[in-house]
């Protein structure tokens, strides 16, 4: 999925290119030359399925090698055709798992998920693992839909969904679990959090409310029905 920022598409692609599209539509150079939208390209080592996470400054995506890469964004317009890094701006990850959700920022560190089931905290500027969290955390299935930022009892915590089974709480300060919401089925949607509750839909298509407190189910309906769950 494109992310659009001031009118510029992000997204990646199959062959492992990244692509910035300008959508001005009064732009009478497009109408001769439509190739001309693309105002960079960057060739990454793998195929790119995860929607990329775009700040005022950078780009983060992930790929199927298990890179992930932070784009300035002023380089790259430099640098339209370029698959080199500038190392004085940007920085790669390795990961032991292919990417295949956003990333999600907060406070300077960056939190990604793979399908390996492991969530890597990073120096956002510098790709370095948070000293307080030096080893990734991980929890049982694949991670293929973002994570949600919750308040768990005062302490910032991660709502990591599961390709397997249930969304797993890991604590943002170290990676440490904190227990989980229990679906008994897999999810790979994002969960959503909005104050005091967290949303989540799962592959059996049921929409289940969670607090965010105590963790505990407050209610669950079959969409398909529009029933409470059994």
């Amino acid at each position: 999925t494109p992310v659009v920022v001031d009118g510029v598409a992000y997204f990646g692609s199959m062959d492992g290119v990244f692509h910035a599209v300008d959508l001005d539509d009064d732009n009478p150079a497009y109408e001769a030359d439509p190739q001309a939208r693309e105002l960079w390209r960057f060739k990454t080592d793998g195929t790119l399925v995860a929607q990329p996470l775009v700040t005022q400054d950078n780009v983060y995506i992930g790929d199927f090698k298990g890179t992930l890469y932070a784009l300035d964004l002023a380089t790259r317009r430099g640098d339209p055709s370029g698959e080199a890094l500038d190392p004085s701006r940007e920085w790669q990850f390795r990961a032991d798992g292919w990417f295949w959700s956003a990333p999600l920022l907060e406070r300077g560190v960056l939190y990604v998920g793979t399908l390996s089931g492991k969530i890597h905290a990073l120096d956002a500027k510098t790709g370095i693992p948070s000293p307080s969290w030096p080893q990734p955390a991980e929890v049982e299935g694949q991670i293929v839909a973002p994570m949600a930022l919750f308040d768990h009892g005062g302490v910032y915590a991660l709502a990591v969904p599961s390709g397997k089974e249930n969304v797993w709480i890991v604590n943002t300060l170290n990676g440490s679990s904190r227990g989980k919401f229990k679906t008994d089925s897999p999810v790979k949607a994002a969960p959503v959090a909005v104050g005091n509750l967290v949303y989540v839909h799962t592959l059996n298509d049921e929409f289940m409310t969670f607090s965010a407190g105590d963790l505990s189910r407050k209610s669950c309906v079959t969409l398909q029905k529009g029933e409470p769950c059994q």
